[in-house]
């Protein structure tokens, strides 16, 4: 059996078999290597809200191995045609700020995942409109969860927990030729109590988070699209513990980069760009008090994929912070002052399958191409030949 045949039957079988996400493809994206934000096709709508009023039908799931489960729908003309578009979010865990998901498909943030906030979701609607050729959209979430016992009353399960009551509004517009998406999110995120069953002192100080970001679409030929990007976060994780002492923990950062995307005949892209990414972790608590820095100077980051069948795409991609710089510089506490200076690289693979109205998009495993029968499907290790699954339907 030859290996394009091997590939063939084995991704059909993920058509069939395989669980999982959606319309902004977490898993194409993490394919790629490449930040949704670069991306000249991935409308993005999670974070840039506007997206929403030019959306088409789509319904969406992912249900995970992990209970990282979601599912989801975007309804054009429900309420009717001059209303605009609506959205609603299903998930089990409440997403990272701006994402389909909990965690980025593509974490570039030089700490690792910058939103650490695992509550469930409660409530996660959308809404976009178009007035003339701008664009506008709205979303709100919202998570509680309360326990009360006779020692007293929760909320939230403690720091990394936190309750969550969220807005966002997005704006995209024409400028000088080319399109411009930018978007604003806030939340207030509380707790109350060092965990759900441990009704004490321990509270949230007012903490906000905040997302900002830009984008716009320059076409500078029928092959290649620039896309410049911004944004700048803040993840306030500071409280009082149970002594009324306030511990403060934020995490703050920003990104800006560039990244073309050529059309390489039908169906098939090139993408190549680079960002500059610094993030800031300032932490002051009863022992310790530190500021964390670090920063990619700058974080390079290519992907390809190719229609090489109607029903089949293959892509894949890396990324590599050339520059990666990492420092702690302490006043006080157990932690060593130290800096350190390398480079940090990744690399992934992807496909997506077409059946009917469905897309299933997939993260290959890594010897995938080179034993994908010994290797990964009879991996008595246990393997996942496909570790990240998204599916749609378009109507």
């Amino acid at each position: 059996m030859t290996l394009r045949r091997i590939l063939s039957l084995s991704l059909a079988a993920a058509a069939l078999l395989a669980p999982s996400l959606a319309m902004a493809s977490s898993a194409r994206l993490a394919g790629l290597v490449v930040p949704g934000d670069y991306v000249q096709d991935e409308t993005g709508r999670f974070t840039y809200l506007s997206a929403h009023a030019t959306q088409g039908g789509r319904v969406w799931a992912e249900p995970s191995a992990s209970d990282n489960n979601a599912m989801g729908a975007v309804v054009p003309g429900l309420l009717g045609k001059n209303l605009g578009t609506f959205a609603v979010n299903l998930r089990r865990w409440a997403p990272s700020l701006g994402q389909a998901m909990y965690q980025d498909p593509v974490i570039t943030a030089p700490l690792g995942n910058p939103d650490l906030n695992t509550t469930g979701e409660a409530v996660s609607l959308a809404w976009g409109r178009t007035f003339g050729t701008r664009t506008v959209g709205l979303s709100m979430q919202r998570s509680f969860v309360s326990t009360k016992t006779a020692a007293g009353t929760t909320e939230g399960n403690g720091n990394l927990g936190r309750n969550v009551t969220g807005f966002g509004l997005g704006y995209g517009f024409p400028l000088m030729g080319r399109e411009v998406e930018t978007a604003f999110h806030w939340q207030n995120r509380d707790f109350k109590g060092s965990s759900a069953g441990t009704p004490d002192a321990t509270k949230s100080t007012k903490a906000s988070t905040w997302l900002l970001a830009g984008r716009s679409f320059m076409k500078l030929n029928d092959q290649l699209t620039v896309v410049p990007s911004v944004r700048a976060y803040s993840f306030d994780l500071s409280y009082d513990n149970v002594a009324g002492t306030r511990i403060k923990q934020i995490i703050s950062g920003w990104q800006a980069g560039l990244a073309g995307n050529w059309a390489l005949g039908s169906g098939s892209q090139f993408i190549l760009g680079a960002q500059f990414v610094n993030e800031r972790l300032d932490l002051i608590n009863t022992s310790t008090n530190f500021v964390r820095t670090a920063n990619m100077s700058p974080n390079v980051f290519a992907g390809l994929e190719s229609e090489v069948q109607p029903w089949l795409t293959l892509r894949f991609g890396a990324r590599n912070a050339v520059l990666f710089n990492f420092k702690d510089a302490v006043t006080s506490g157990p932690l060593p002052s130290q800096t350190i200076k390398t480079h940090v690289f990744a690399y992934n693979a992807g496909a997506t399958v077409k059946a009917g109205k469905f897309v299933f998009d997939a993260t290959l495993a890594p010897n995938f191409y080179s034993a994908p029968v010994s290797g990964v499907l009879k991996n008595a290790f246990g393997g996942q030949a496909f570790p990240q699954v998204s599916v749609s339907y378009g109507f």
